[in-house]
């Protein structure tokens, strides 16, 4: 079975553009968002040359615990360091 990948089909930079805008909805305020979207064009076309060259490599999770009527252990994910 080939890849969506191999033919090409998702690496546009309308879905790079636009998995940013879901990932920021409502996260506008935050100083790791506004400095991405500075450079909105060319950071979304670094990583939409990344995922062409299978250069692109996500960071991994943070743990957390909260301590509301009783312990649990949340994780989210990194944010991505921008780069200027």
């Amino acid at each position: 079975m080939r890849r969506i990948r191999d033919r090409g089909e998702n690496e546009t930079l309308e879905n790079a553009q636009e998995a940013f805008e879901r990932y920021a909805n409502q996260k506008h305020s935050r100083w790791n968002i506004s400095r991405y979207e500075q450079n909105l064009d060319e950071n979304t076309r670094k990583v939409q040359r990344e995922i062409i060259e299978e250069t692109f490599v996500p960071q991994g999770y943070q743990e957390k615990w909260i301590y509301d009527k009783k312990p649990r252990k949340l994780v989210k994910d990194h944010d991505r360091p921008v780069e200027e």
